[in-house]
């Protein structure tokens, strides 16, 4: 621009682009080579369209209700094509009928129709239903009472609350059994145990899996400690995370760096004396620079790995009484064996146990002179497991039915889980975790599993009152066998009939002073049954009873003796 001189220009305001009516705002800046400053001009167009219709509204997750960001595409007519994304939308368009879908990943898309009409806002919202697997399952726990031999079934309901279908697998896992009590050392102020191969059904058993020709040698002279050996995992020891350890030539491991060598007989364990960190197999005064190997070797597949360290033929000192034994060590269970193979004694302190860090807290197995049997186990449990080795395995007295499938979205399927005493020959108390797999989203907790065990003779038994019409009432127990029979407390005999559906009872007396007794009842709860009473040999005796289950439990799964008579139900 010249010295002194002028331009005019245009500035176009063009709304054809727009779609939402209101106030747009700009400012119109200056540059160029003159010195002074020149403030931006300002510039405002208010949009109108008396003829349009607003469509607006807003998007949102229909499960949580909260705002959710989402393609929103609008077509029309005259070749209205609109997009936008965000969680609300405003749009003033011609009158017309309008077709919108909204999209989200992880949602199903959401459309509508809507008809815009001049000077008319028309509000719609669009809730987005999540594509979504979920499982919810009942009840959290079945326990049942079995006697032994005998089986039972219940149900669990899985149920698909999510909108797509999925896939499942259900695996249980062993928690407890009675052979969890079978402890040769009680637990440890830690809550470490310990148990060997001569409980009956017992929890361990001797196995010893030899790694002399397949592992790699540790090359130990007398009174010596290894460098440090790597597990091949996490082991955890009282607490502390470990992925190496350490073996000293006096036949014992540590976890403890540094540790002295533990010459020249074993300590009783728990000791504050060093070395600690101890696990002994048999500590004494061991010499491998007179012969005899030690090898270490990983062994197992994820997540079941397992260290064994393994002395072959290692005299004590000077030389002579070899011993061959190897330590196991589990990763999924953090549990510890030691399997002997010899275990003979010098007529030193041998020591055979656990201990933690500072030897403050452990567990004695042996500590003496003498030499230990041939071909044992001994197990040190872990705090919370109750099995050997890898910990809980399959619990072979329970299964599924199905135990994998799919659901789809919004159904439910029930589950046969039959418990089965037949496989067990212990009666007591029974544990299992029962594990839900599949492709849902949601974690899902395991579901727990009890059978308790007990002598078939007598099933259940239950306190009942009966009272007759003319007021009189008699109390007394019934004694329900397994065999569909039962005894009451004055000797007489009958039989039981269970009906599920709904869940009710049939008792019918056989002989003695109750006559040909017909009754059935009703359950209430899990305790409590009441029905009616009426002898069948015409003396007329006719009332109500009420009965209270004392032991065992609702006797379903298992129908005991058909009945003369049907059950009303």
């Amino acid at each position: 621009m010249p010295a002194g001189g002028s331009i005019t220009f245009e500035v176009v305001f063009d709304a054809r682009s727009l779609i939402q009516v209101g106030d747009y705002t700009a400012e119109l800046e200056f540059s160029g080579n003159f010195t002074n400053n020149v403030p931006p001009m300002p510039l405002t167009m208010h949009l109108s369209c008396p003829t349009c219709g607003i469509l607006e509204g807003s998007v949102t997750d229909a499960w949580t209700g909260d705002p959710l960001t989402a393609d929103i595409h609008v077509t029309g007519p005259g070749g209205f094509d609109y997009m936008t994304t965000g969680d609300s939308y405003s749009i003033a368009v011609p009158a017309g009928m309008y077709d919108f879908t909204v999209s989200a990943d992880g949602y199903f898309d959401g459309t509508a129709t809507v008809e815009a009409i001049a000077g008319v806002t028309v509000v719609t919202d669009f809730a987005l239903i999540p594509q979504v697997a979920l499982l919810e399952y009942m009840p959290d726990t079945i326990e049942v009472t079995v006697p032994l031999g005998g089986s039972v079934v219940e149900t669990l309901m899985m149920h698909n609350i999510g909108t797509l279908p999925f896939d499942f697998s259900l695996t249980d896992v062993e928690t407890g059994s009675p052979a969890a009590a079978l402890v040769t050392c009680p637990p440890d102020a830690y809550g470490y145990s310990c148990t060997d191969s001569t409980e009956p059904d017992g929890l361990v058993s001797y196995a010893f899996e030899d790694i002399s020709g397949t592992g790699t040698p540790i090359s130990l002279g007398d009174d010596q400690v290894s460098g440090a050996i790597p597990l091949g995992f996490t082991f955890n020891y009282y607490g502390t995370d470990y992925t190496e350890l350490y073996v000293s030539s006096n036949g014992f491991l540590t976890v403890n760096a540094g540790s002295s060598n533990g010459c020249c007989s074993g300590q009783q364990l728990p000791n504050t004396a060093t070395p600690n960190g101890v696990i002994s197999g048999w500590w004494e005064d061991l010499n491998p620079a007179s012969g005899g190997t030690i090898h270490y070797q990983t062994l197992g597949t994820a997540p079941n790995y397992y260290l064994v360290v393994q002395f072959t033929n290692v005299p004590h000192y000077p030389s002579g009484l070899p011993v061959t034994m190897q330590f196991k060590l589990f990763a999924n269970s953090n549990n510890i064996e030691v399997h002997y193979m010899d275990a003979p004694s010098d007529a030193g302190q041998h020591s055979a146990g656990i201990e933690d860090q500072a030897g403050a807290v452990g567990l004695s197995y042996y500590y003496g002179t003498a030499p230990l049997a041939s071909d044992l186990a001994v197990c040190y449990l872990y705090p919370g497991q109750f099995a050997c080795g890898s910990g809980g395995g399959d619990a072979a007295w329970v299964w599924q039915n199905p135990d994998e499938g799919t659901i789809d979205a919004g159904m439910m399927l029930n589950v046969d889980v039959v418990f089965d005493a037949s496989v067990v020959t212990q009666t007591g108390t029974y544990e299992a975790q029962l594990y839900f797999d599949g492709t849902f989203e949601n974690d899902v907790p395991p579901a727990t599993l009890i059978m308790h065990v007990v002598e078939p003779d007598i099933w259940w038994t239950m306190d009942y009152t009966f009272y007759t019409q003319s007021g009189m009432s008699h109390s007394g127990t019934m004694y329900f066998d397994y065999d569909g029979t039962f005894t009451d407390e004055s000797g007489d005999m009958g039989m039981w009939e269970f009906f599920p559906q709904p869940p009710r009872v049939g008792i019918v007396y056989t002989d003695g002073s109750n006559c040909s007794a017909a009754a059935f009842g009703r359950y209430v709860g899990d305790l409590h049954v009441f029905g009616l009473w009426s002898c069948r040999d015409g003396s007329g005796r006719r009332g109500v009873w009420t009965g209270t289950i004392l032991t065992g439990a609702l006797p379903e799964g298992h129908a005991g003796q058909p009945l003369p008579f049907a059950i009303p139900e």
